[in-house]
């Protein structure tokens, strides 16, 4: 067995300070509302890239920092280029600290059944039944009041449009909330706790902060006795 760190029990301790409990989520409240929805909160969460950017920022804050004290030690008669470096690692700890916090203000559930993660897509171990899987309850979406149902252990989203059903996970890709509890208009669904959208008919981000897609299902059978699948690659 690997021995642990020697500050994970310090670090372990942190964690289960309840006394934190309290301004951390006033912390992330704040945060939230501060960061809103729109241009600047899908920039800072990666939905143009379909990845939290936050990682890759940090690797970006480290290369000059690291560099300039590599000049310190191998070229001390270059402290112009060195302070080039520091003010350009810097400059680019200003952005990766917004993303930082917008990804861990955003991790705090909002849902009892969200499953709690940073740059994860919340369904990618549970993609959905490839064979015809019928679903429970076995009853039809009425009008375009978003239901809810379970096809095996996967939850599933229907939305009734005129004669056809559409079907996508239910389980938002961005933090796992239920996107049965959001709001639909016309082909787009969007989730209650963050704010993304999404296509109903493909599952495509319209808006993020999500930053992939919901899996899509092909639907079949009479109202009372639906059955569901992944929808194939075309």
């Amino acid at each position: 067995m690997t021995p642990p760190a020697p500050l994970e029990p310090l670090m372990n301790a942190v964690e289960e300070l309840r006394a934190l409990d309290r301004p951390a989520k006033l912390l992330g409240a704040v945060a939230r509302r501060g960061f809103g929805s729109g241009a600047f909160k899908d920039a800072i969460s990666g939905t143009w890239l379909g990845n939290s950017v936050h990682a890759p920022l940090t690797d970006a804050v480290i290369g000059p920092l690291l560099s300039a004290s590599l000049l310190d030690v191998l070229s001390p008669e270059s402290p112009r280029a060195a302070q080039r470096l520091i003010e350009a690692g810097l400059a680019i700890a200003v952005p990766t600290a917004l993303a930082g916090l917008n990804d861990w203000a955003d991790s705090e559930a909002t849902d009892s059944g969200v499953r709690r993660g940073v740059a994860v897509n919340q369904t990618a171990h549970d993609r959905g039944p490839v064979d015809w899987t019928a679903v429970a309850p076995a009853a039809a979406p009425a009008g375009e009041r978003p239901l809810r149902v379970l096809a095996g252990d996967t939850p599933v989203l229907l939305v009734r449009d005129g004669d056809s059903i559409h079907a996508i996970h239910d389980r938002c890709s961005h933090r796992g909330c239920s996107l049965a509890s959001g709001r639909v208009d016309g082909h787009v669904v969007s989730c209650r706790c963050h704010g993304s959208r999404f296509d109903l008919r493909d599952g495509t981000v319209i808006a993020g902060p999500a930053g992939y897609a919901q899996p899509v299902f092909e639907v079949r059978g009479p109202a009372d006795r639906l059955e569901v699948r992944l929808r194939r690659p075309t």
